[in-house]
């Protein structure tokens, strides 16, 4: 691990080239050493990180960048609201979003079966791109394709349920 720690420089050079956000790319390159230490501690050893006596920075790429991909797909889980308005708003925004997901439910019953399971499987199950193709046997860019194509159409039909949604949460 010291010569993985000695390389912290590049490390972050890497974490903002995947795109990470400048003041997340150190948490981004500390959760790096916490996953290979977990890593480390179930094999054992880390020998996957090490291709003939040497370091293979190409591993610790991708570990970065599907840790950034995680990160961007994972929701929010703090919001600020001022006490008083969240208050009286709660109920109306509640109501609101009922709204929304009866319509996305409602849709998604009248949408064709294949590109219904494939988004309720990905959203679920919290698969990547890559794991849900691997499981289903479908080409990624299919699997891409369809789920841009399906959230698309989603995003059309309710798009006045959730400009309403929007204006009651003050986002």
């Amino acid at each position: 691990m010291e010569e993985i720690f000695a390389l912290h420089k590049e490390w972050i050079k890497i974490a903002k080239y995947v795109g990470c956000p400048s003041h997340l790319v150190d948490d981004l390159v500390q959760d790096m050493y916490l996953k290979l230490l977990i890593i480390e501690e179930k094999e054992g050893s880390l020998d996957r990180l090490y291709q003939n006596d040497k370091l293979n920075k190409g591993y610790i790429f991708a570990v970065l960048s599907n840790m950034h991909s995680m990160y961007r797909r994972k929701p929010r889980s703090v919001e600020y609201m001022e006490s008083d308005t969240a208050d009286s708003n709660s109920e109306l925004m509640e109501e609101k979003f009922e709204v929304l997901m009866s319509k996305v439910e409602t849709m998604m019953g009248n949408m064709h079966w294949y590109n219904s399971k494939l988004l309720k499987t990905y959203v679920d199950e919290n698969h990547s791109i890559r794991s849900l193709s691997k499981a289903t046997r479908i080409s990624a860019r299919s699997v891409q394709h369809t789920l841009a194509k399906t959230r698309n159409q989603i995003k059309d039909e309710c798009k006045k349920e959730y400009n309403e949604y929007r204006k009651e949460k003050n986002i």
